[in-house]
């Protein structure tokens, strides 16, 4: 008897919830299909790169007094970096200076005035070579640019291109550094595809935390649906199996046969999408301590390179390469400028060496230097050099951009910290924690399929990806359609009960006359 009750719940809060979800959650199949051809747009560092011009041969480099600041506050020591990249055809120096994006030129006069229309013009013509069609200024972000969400960023230009694709690209109006690109048909999957399935309209998306809570409480009430569902699902067909009968109505028939099988399914992946908003913090993610950044980067005060040094280093890349871009970024305590042609060709120079000479990594006695100040003098790190990647760190249809060979530091902590690092480029990726890998299974396992050996198969991964998604989208679009089916006949039920009332009321005016 319990059980019936219990079963009757669950029945009354299925269709409950199935009334007013049912919509979204077809949305969200249909579109997670979308997003395994394409994702958000963003600006990727390679394309990034591909499209910057090559840094003049024999540059002679200055920092002027506001870098030479930055550097003086500790600011390569908290894992900042500074980049000299070609801007406007002059060499210019970047970075963000309390999240707020500065320029500054590498000889007298330092400063950059912010760009006006004309100057915006010749840029975007000077990068991409694509006749324009109109600029805008924007002082609030759009639905392409509502992912920076800072507003340190603003103003912004708007480049229109009169091109096929009708790319638009958007510039820094304090710096004149790419930010976003576009085209017409990556904007228009986005609306079919990431939008709705992150429910990503701009209007939201400026309020994080009312986004945040917005999708998990979404996420959380789609999870009730499914696990409600599943529960009276099961009791409906012992009843039924008991009775030997099955259901008359095809679409009823069909959405508790498909919610049977893959109701778990569509349960693991409506908890495993909550799961990438790491709800309640459960994975303890933190910044950097104090500690670690000391370990990682150095002590702040002897993190000052010298222009001149820096020249030598580039002029010494330039032998090597064609440099668009060089970074100078701390890592253990030195400061390494690191050239790259592209996201996967690059040389560094650490500049606390008296040749300077140029490598393709960080030496590996720093990298032991990096993974003994980590563990402290209690512990023993294990440091690992991978040429593959591993469960943690590797491509995905999102994020194609992995280094490759990386290096690993374990602890042996209470939190189980691994820490990956990048030796190409000097650079810290990501810690990971006993938390944050369980995080990674339930999220990019259960939500993307992530798993070993089938990440790196992109056509079966796909296929599975699709397959998983119409199914839910069919399971869903069931019931979307008993729900509107019920609307119709509750509407057809109180038309006939107005015209029948009327009728009485008409007819009683008749006996009275």
């Amino acid at each position: 008897m319990a059980a019936t009750r219990f079963a009757r719940l669950m029945h009354r809060l299925h269709r409950a919830l199935g009334s007013v979800l049912s919509l979204l959650i077809v949305l969200w199949f249909v579109s997670g299909a979308v997003m395994t051809f394409a994702g958000y747009p963003y600006l990727s560092e390679a394309e990034r790169l591909m499209q910057a011009p090559s840094l003049p041969a024999e540059l002679q480099v200055e920092f002027p007094p506001e870098l030479m600041r930055f550097f003086a506050e500790g600011a390569l020591a908290r894992g900042g970096e500074v980049r000299l990249s070609l801007l406007e055809a002059v060499p210019t120096w970047l970075y963000s200076d309390r999240a707020t994006p500065v320029a500054f030129r590498t000889a007298a006069p330092f400063a950059v005035a912010p760009l006006d229309d004309l100057r915006v013009r010749a840029e975007a013509a000077r990068r991409f070579g694509l006749p324009i069609d109109s600029t805008e200024l924007l002082t609030e972000f759009d639905q392409w640019t509502v992912a920076f969400a800072r507003k340190s960023v603003l103003p912004l230009y708007r480049v229109r291109f009169a091109d096929a694709a009708r790319t638009e690209v958007y510039l820094s109006a304090a710096t004149g550094e790419t930010l976003q690109v576009t085209t017409r048909g990556e904007r228009a999957l986005a609306w079919v595809g990431a939008i709705p399935h992150w429910i990503y309209p701009t209007v939201l998306r400026r309020e994080r935390a009312l986004w945040r809570s917005t999708v998990l409480v979404l996420a959380s009430l789609g999870l009730l649906l499914t696990l409600s569902g599943t529960a009276a699902g099961l009791h409906v067909s012992r009843t039924l199996k008991k009775r030997g009968v099955t259901p008359r109505d095809p679409y009823l028939r069909w959405h508790q046969t498909l919610g049977l099988w893959f109701g778990l399914f569509a349960s693991s992946w409506l908890f495993s999408g909550a799961m990438s908003l790491s709800p309640f913090h459960w994975t303890g993610e933190r910044g950097e301590t104090a500690l670690e950044q000391d370990a990682l980067y150095g002590a702040g005060a002897g993190l000052s390179p010298s222009a001149a040094l820096v020249s030598v280093a580039l002029h010494s890349c330039q032998r090597e390469l064609s440099v668009r871009e060089l970074a100078l970024r701390a890592l253990g305590g030195r400061v390494y400028a690191v050239c790259m042609e592209s996201a996967t060709n690059t040389r560094l120079v650490d500049l606390a060496d008296a040749s300077l000479s140029v490598s393709t990594t960080v030496a590996l006695p720093e990298l032991e230097s990096v993974a003994a100040r980590l563990a402290g003098p209690s512990r023993t790190p294990t440091l690992t050099v991978l040429h593959a990647y591993d469960a943690y760190h590797y491509p995905t249809h999102t994020s194609p951009e992995a280094a490759l060979p990386f290096v690993t530091i374990a602890l042996q902590d209470e939190d189980e910290s691994t820490y990956y690092l990048d030796p190409a480029r000097a650079l810290p990726l990501r810690r990971h924690t006993a938390r944050t890998r369980l995080e990674r299974w339930l999220y990019q396992g259960l939500h993307c399929f992530d798993l070993p050996g089938l990440y790196q198969q992109r056509a079966l991964w796909r296929t599975l990806m699709i397959a998983a998604m119409v199914v839910g989208a069919t399971l869903s679009g069931l019931g979307l359609a008993m729900v509107v089916r019920r609307w119709r006949r509750g509407a057809a039920q109180r038309r006939r009960k107005e015209v029948a009332t009327g009728q009485d009321v008409s007819a009683e005016m008749v006996f009275r006359e």
